[in-house]
């Protein structure tokens, strides 16, 4: 007689068939380095913290694949609830770079993924640490396109905005964009609710790692002949209220209509690194196409504290529209840009433990920090660049 299985050999059963997928579905994006032109991260590497992320469902369970380090997240039960009649068909996204479902965030062990239903877009704001979902965000609209989202590491806030690049290269009309929405998540009801919008849509947004400032980076526009960097301070009670807005932007070369900028706030080192897409070397482009190249950028790095610009580069695009931005590493100690690596020094004091930080967070992945021997605090400001104490004591202040 045949013994029954024991829930262990069932759950290991399980776990073969998910290694299955994920083998088939790397194997598929890995056939050579250009295989997967997805546009979560071709177009929006700085939101996905330079991981290449795919997802799928399996049964009622939502699969990541991290295709940069060769890891999976499983989310059980995430769709329990949900009917799978109200995702929109696969055959709609095959003259697409999108899928039904996309990861559109990831940092500090959170995520998002944006799902397309039948009359709108929902997005799950996902704990990768905890493998659990913290709250869904549903947006109704008829559009297909990709949303970038932002989310504060202390899990409360998420910020969501059309992505310019993708609306702009396929839609062709920014005209429909939705405004920029702030959520505030509700873990215990895994809901969110929009407490605030804002219209600046053809800008960039970040928020800070350590006290959850959100800063949105505004084009020029009919009363501004620069770009500018307004800083809002996120307060307990659901709003946003402006803290300073006092840094105006030099533009030295003409730009297309409907330029592309991008904002980044480093992890530790203190600083916003705000790049711009400037007009194409090739004065025969009208607009900005889909694939081109020999774009001028122009970087800037300012201190997050004080927002003035301490130092600017300049350099042409070798991937034009795609990934024009530069990458930080990290840590936010070294930045790569213009082709080279360079090392971003900002005049802070910086005390042991945050040296220790900065290096243990170039060197293992934020999912893994609870795994080194070292006390909580320290594993904490790995894996979500703050300690609980510290980040309570920012809210409070405020």
């Amino acid at each position: 007689m045949g013994t029954t299985p024991s829930k262990d050999e069932k759950k290991m059963g399980e776990l073969k068939e998910i290694r299955k997928e994920c083998e088939k579905r790397i194997k598929k994006y890995s056939q050579s380095s250009m295989g997967c032109t997805c546009a979560p991260f071709a177009l929006q590497p700085h939101c996905l913290s330079n991981r290449h992320l795919h997802v799928f469902q399996k049964k009622t369970d939502l699969i990541m694949l991290d295709l940069t380090f060769g890891k999976q997240f499983i989310f059980p039960r995430l769709f329990q609830n949900v009917n799978r009649q109200n995702l929109r068909d696969k055959q709609q996204f095959d003259d697409t770079d999108l899928e039904v479902m996309n990861v559109v965030a990831f940092q500090w062990n959170l995520a998002v993924v944006q799902v397309f239903i039948r009359n709108g877009v929902t997005l799950f704001a996902l704990d990768c640490l905890e493998q659990k979902c913290l709250a869904i965000y549903t947006m109704y609209t008829k559009d297909t396109g990709l949303y970038e989202c932002y989310l504060t590491n202390d899990k409360q806030y998420m910020l969501i905005k059309p992505n310019l690049l993708y609306w702009v290269s396929h839609l062709k009309s920014v005209g429909q964009m939705k405004t920029m929405d702030l959520v505030k998540l509700n873990h215990h009801h895994r809901t969110g609710n929009c407490i605030q919008q804002f219209n600046q849509i053809n800008s960039a947004v970040a928020f800070s790692p350590d006290d959850s400032s959100l800063y949105i980076a505004s084009l020029p526009d009919e009363t501004s002949t620069a770009p500018s960097i307004t800083a809002y301070s996120v307060i307990c009670n659901g709003t946003a209220g402006i803290l300073n807005q006092n840094i105006m932007l030099d533009s030295l070369h003409q730009d297309f209509e409907g330029k592309f900028i991008n904002l980044q706030v480093s992890r530790s080192s203190g600083y916003l690194l705000l790049s711009m897409l400037g007009q194409s070397l090739d004065h025969t482009h009208s607009g900005p196409p889909r694939i081109c190249k020999d774009y001028r950028v122009t970087t800037y790095i300012i201190s997050k504290k004080s927002l003035v610009t301490s130092k600017k580069y300049e350099y042409i695009s070798l991937t034009g529209l795609r990934n024009f931005a530069p990458v930080i590493s990290p840590s936010g100690k070294y930045i790569f840009l213009d082709n080279k690596m360079m090392y971003v020094s900002i005049e802070t004091v910086t005390s042991l433990k945050q040296i220790c930080c900065e290096l243990l967070t170039e060197l293992v992945l934020p999912e893994d920090a609870n795994q080194l021997p070292i006390p909580k605090t320290l594993q904490q400001l790995v894996a979500f660049g703050y300690s609980p104490k510290t980040q309570f004591q920012h809210r409070t202040q405020k």
